[in-house]
């Protein structure tokens, strides 16, 4: 943070010109969109716009899209760093077959997207990948499921390779989004938020994200929720949120923009906020939260988020950057 520990909250138009957008100025940048909220909350927030554009995109073509989940079974012993290489390693074994490749030319997929999802519960850590695929076409149910068994087919074996195992019903799951136009643009926007959102959404079935162990460990103390954060930031280390398959960001028209780069951006428009250093310590854990808020209903409701909370801020309109 700037000499003072003050952090200015700022909100202007997107990068797109479509909407609104917030940051944060002030701060030093780290651009890891694992274990840091504020570098977090604007990485995520622009890869969602670029999924936005890419659906747009395939459907102005007349193609579809599909939502591949897969999954691996676990268990508490076993560690993230294991877990993460198991589901690399089958990963690439599905996309390196040449069932993959035969079905893709099929199919009419000439691209996707690849998330990674992670929460921990009772079980452990639970990774698993959203992966969209887009279709230059429509496509029917029936070969989508020729699809799936496929890549249940080559994925079972790669997660054997690692000492892993999975069970058909719940490993692979392939939902596809009709290609009508006006009907797609509730899909997308569900597409999106699960493949973007695991730094947002809540984990499921008693499950925590990252995020949400780390605030709990904040809020209690408690060493366990630490440690497993510690064990997140050294088992994320490297570790990619979103991968497009080759030649696809160029067709849609996208720069490719690392991580790094998108949280160096200088947020745009004007300060709305400055956060006191001690009201910025109780923000920090939640401050993607207040991006989100702030990018949908303006200045107005950031003020009221904080209000909420009891937090001190001094409200201000065009007022110069910070410096970084």
């Amino acid at each position: 943070m700037i000499e003072g520990g003050e952090v200015h909250l700022r909100y202007g138009a997107s990068r797109d010109g479509e909407g609104g957008a917030a940051g944060y100025a002030g701060m030093v940048t780290c651009g890891s969109v694992w274990v840091c909220p504020v570098c977090s909350a604007k990485i995520a927030a622009e890869r969602a716009q670029e999924l936005t554009r890419l659906i747009t995109w395939n459907a102005e073509r007349g193609g579809s899209v599909g939502l591949l989940t897969l999954t691996m079974q676990h268990h508490a012993g076993h560690r993230l760093r294991d877990l993460r290489r198991g589901l690399t390693k089958a990963w690439r074994h599905v996309t390196s077959s040449r069932g993959w490749k035969e079905a893709k030319g099929h199919l009419g997929m000439d691209g996707y997207v690849r998330a990674i999802e992670a929460t921990h519960g009772a079980n452990g850590w639970h990774l698993h990948i959203h992966c969209l695929l887009i279709f230059d076409g429509p496509i029917s149910t029936e070969l989508v499921d020729l699809l799936a068994e496929e890549v249940w087919a080559r994925w079972s074996v790669g997660l054997g390779r690692e000492g892993f195992t999975a069970v058909r019903e719940h490993a692979v799951d392939v939902r596809i989004g009709d290609h009508a136009l006006e009907r797609l643009a509730g899909y997308i926007n569900k597409l999106a938020f699960e493949a973007v959102g695991g730094r947002w959404k809540k984990g499921r079935a008693g499950g925590r994200t990252p995020f949400e162990l780390l605030a709990d460990g904040l809020a209690t103390g408690l060493a366990d929720d630490l440690e497993l954060w510690l064990e997140w930031e050294q088992g994320s280390k490297g570790m990619r949120q979103l991968v497009w398959s080759r030649g696809l960001k160029g067709r849609v028209g996208l720069d490719e923009r690392t991580d790094e780069e998108i949280a160096e951006d200088t947020a745009t428009g004007s300060t709305i906020a400055v956060l006191p250093a001690r009201t910025w310590k109780l923000v920090h854990p939640f401050a993607e939260d207040l991006l989100t808020v702030t990018e949908t209903g303006g200045p107005a409701a950031a003020y009221a988020w904080l209000d909420a909370r009891g937090l001190i801020f001094e409200a201000r309109e065009d007022d110069p950057p910070p410096p970084d």
